[in-house]
């Protein structure tokens, strides 16, 4: 009795496709959050900001927030999946600590780019803008699709 081949001609099996299965998962999840980091990382290497940028006084700490809500949206949403074997709570505190150690060493990253400055408010800011994300991610994915949530 011979297996069928796939196009690779390989036969499959049920450990091909987990791995496989497992990295289209990694790649659905956490790719947009390793990817929204990349982007943090390039702005932050920025000697300055484009002239069109408002400057009116707290614009830098409205920026990072919505900076790093946006990061910890795509954080929870990664650690919360339903691939992982985590609970919501515990997702929530893993996206704080990863979001808030990546905050601080982006401040410190800054600190070496010409005409940039590390501060700890930025970070302060940062943090509060990744658990608000957090929570809001949890919180629509729960009213809005209560199947998908645990």
């Amino acid at each position: 009795m011979s297996k069928e081949t796939n196009r690779k001609g390989m036969i499959p099996t049920e450990e091909t496709d987990t791995v496989q299965s497992r990295f289209r998962d990694a790649l659905f999840y956490a790719g947009p959050a390793i990817a929204y980091a990349v982007l943090i990382y390039f702005l932050s290497s920025l000697s300055s900001l484009p002239e069109e940028v408002p400057g009116f006084c707290g614009f830098d700490k409205i920026a990072h927030f919505f900076e790093y809500f946006v990061f910890g949206c795509l954080l929870y949403r990664w650690f919360s999946s339903t691939k992982h074997d985590c609970d919501r709570r515990s997702a929530f505190w893993i996206t704080i600590a990863v979001g808030t150690i990546y905050a601080l060493t982006d401040e410190w990253h800054q600190s070496f780019v010409p005409e940039r400055d590390a501060s700890l408010w930025d970070a302060i800011v940062d943090a509060i803008g990744i658990g608000t994300g957090a929570v809001t991610y949890d919180l629509m994915l729960r009213n809005l699709f209560p199947r998908m949530s645990r």
